[in-house]
């Protein structure tokens, strides 16, 4: 089974997308990380196939986050998908040049095509 690490503070977000993944039938496990902190030390421990990641956070923000992903030879590797509400474009730039696969709005995409998204990039990779 593959894993994906959604590294998200809204606990309704964390249930619609953890849903989304079970209803697709998928066959990722989803590991949850409820702030940045949290996401950095399972992104080490968990060793995910994909990221699903948030930027704005309580705490350690998703940009950091992907920040020290990318650093680490360990986890420097795993595709990260960002995912937030922020359409910034330099908030876009920043994380396309830290190495994010993708970014999406979530206000511009439905559950079920997070895990196709998911699916895509893991298959790339």
């Amino acid at each position: 089974m593959k894993k994906v690490l959604m590294v998200e503070d809204d606990p309704d977000q964390v249930f619609m997308y953890t849903e989304a993944f079970k209803v697709a039938d998928s066959d990722f496990e989803v590991i949850v990380a409820k702030d940045g902190e949290e996401g950095i030390k399972k992104a080490k421990e968990e060793n995910p196939d994909v990221v699903v990641l948030d930027i704005l956070m309580n705490g350690t923000s998703g940009i950091d986050v992907l920040e020290e992903i990318k650093k680490d030879p360990k986890t420097k590797k795993i595709p990260v998908l960002v995912f937030t509400n922020l359409v910034q474009e330099h908030i876009k730039k920043k994380v396309k040049e830290l190495g994010a696969e993708e970014f999406i709005v979530k206000t511009d995409i439905v559950p079920n095509d997070i895990v196709k998204k998911v699916e895509k990039i893991v298959n790339r990779h």
